[in-house]
């Protein structure tokens, strides 16, 4: 059996030892920043949280920004097209 696996699938059950998935655990809360042989505390799971919604308002605030840069883009393209119309009507009307 692989030791990185999480379990083995049989029909539509799916049997997982104890081991692998403390493994698994261990291996998510050094991912995230919490140490794994400490008890998870509740200042924890608040500063966690905490960080969670930053980043959440910061992820916020950048694709507002990203969504009004490109309808300023896209604004100012609109006004160079009327303005290339308004040239080319007023060179019709010298050339006709």
């Amino acid at each position: 059996m692989n030791e990185r696996a999480v379990g083995c699938y049989f029909g539509d059950t799916m049997t997982a030892t104890v081991t692998i998935l403390q493994q698994e655990i261990a291996r998510e809360e050094k991912l995230v920043g919490l140490p794994p042989d400490q008890p998870l505390t509740d200042a924890a799971l608040v500063h966690r949280r905490v960080q969670i919604a930053v980043l959440l308002g910061l992820l916020w605030l950048v694709s507002l920004a990203a969504m009004l840069a490109l309808a300023g883009a896209l604004y100012r393209v609109e006004l160079l097209g009327k303005r290339l119309d308004e040239r080319l009507r007023e060179l019709r009307e010298l050339l006709a």
